[in-house]
């Protein structure tokens, strides 16, 4: 019988997905940076999984995304970029197949393309070196 996870088990990350990304980025950099966006007359925050500082220049900002629960979650991706004008959002994704939200043929990857994002599948991440930043 195979051990159930709970969330004690992640620390300080919200999903056993998260973790394993920040071992592949050195472990820091864990949700440091909270962004304005707005939906259409409503303001609120988001907070990027990882924050990559860069030597003058904009920080890469990393989003771990497994299933999303709603379409309306993965709009507020579009409303954030909208919002912060040259902001570098970039998402890894478990897997390539996983669909939308209530959608049998489009699928997070092709979603988040369609919409200008750049998107790495997991564990085919660049190792995102200080140096190459």
């Amino acid at each position: 019988m195979s051990k159930s996870r709970n969330k004690n088990d992640y620390g300080k990350y919200k999903s056993h997905f998260e973790l394993e990304v920040s071992e592949k980025l050195g472990g820091e950099n864990y949700e440091t940076t909270e962004l304005n966006y707005e939906k259409p007359a409503e303001e609120h925050k988001y907070i990027p999984d990882f924050t990559l500082e860069r030597n003058g220049v904009e920080p890469i900002y990393i989003e771990c995304k497994g299933r999303p629960r709603t379409t309306e979650e993965m709009k507020k991706y579009i409303w954030v970029r909208d919002c912060n004008k040259g902001i570098d959002l970039r998402f890894i994704i478990m897997d390539k197949k996983t669909l939308m939200p209530r959608s049998k043929k489009t699928t997070v990857y092709e979603w988040l393309l369609k919409h200008g994002f750049t998107v790495y599948v997991w564990p085919n991440i660049p190792k995102f070196e200080k140096s190459d930043l």
